[in-house]
């Protein structure tokens, strides 16, 4: 994994209310790494992720693990940021509980059409498998690192967000990838 810089957003809350995040969820954030950066640095945006992928790789840390991001917001009346159409039965059953309190999220950067390089891939691989170690180390829990709990967005609000992380984001290959590399 290339270095992770650490650049905490002020679009977070402190803590996740005694929930143990055991999502990934993957996100484009629809604009280049450097816009996302300064988007999710912005208080007005009320955006942030965990981390923020480049298109070279390199990421970007922006909430701590332990803290709540905002990026995959849910809501119990009806909108499409109900999770009440997604096709994941455990996030509809979660359906009263806010979404960005059991997950964890990563966007990438200069992604528009949801088809991350090489790089994006080979840094989301080795990231995610860090990830497992510090639920691990930080909630005594391990991760389920399959496609059940390595999701995207539209897996919570397919009505919000049909089409992110894209509708041909690799899966498949980038959990075949953690799984090379040690899980």
């Amino acid at each position: 994994m290339q270095k992770m810089t650490k650049k905490l957003s002020p679009n977070r809350n402190t803590g996740r209310n005694g929930h143990t995040p055991d999502f990934i969820v993957l996100h484009t954030t629809g604009s280049s790494f450097t816009r996302a950066i300064d988007t999710i640095m912005n208080a007005a945006s009320s955006v942030s992720y965990h981390y923020v992928i480049s298109k070279t790789g390199k990421i970007v840390q922006a909430v701590d693990i332990e803290n709540t991001a905002w990026a995959a917001d849910t809501a119990t009346d009806g909108s499409s940021h109900d999770p009440k159409h997604s096709p994941n039965e455990i996030i509809r059953q979660r359906r009263a509980t806010n979404a960005n309190l059991y997950t964890i999220n990563i966007g990438f950067g200069d992604m528009p059409s949801g088809n991350p390089t090489k790089e994006q891939l080979v840094s989301a691989a080795k990231l995610i498998l860090y990830i497992s170690r510090e639920v691990r180390r930080i909630y005594n829990f391990e991760l389920n690192l399959t496609r059940a709990n390595i999701i995207g967005h539209a897996d919570i609000v397919p009505r919000h967000r049909p089409n992110c992380p894209g509708r041909d984001f690799p899966f498949d290959e980038l959990i075949g990838m953690v799984a090379s590399q040690g899980y």
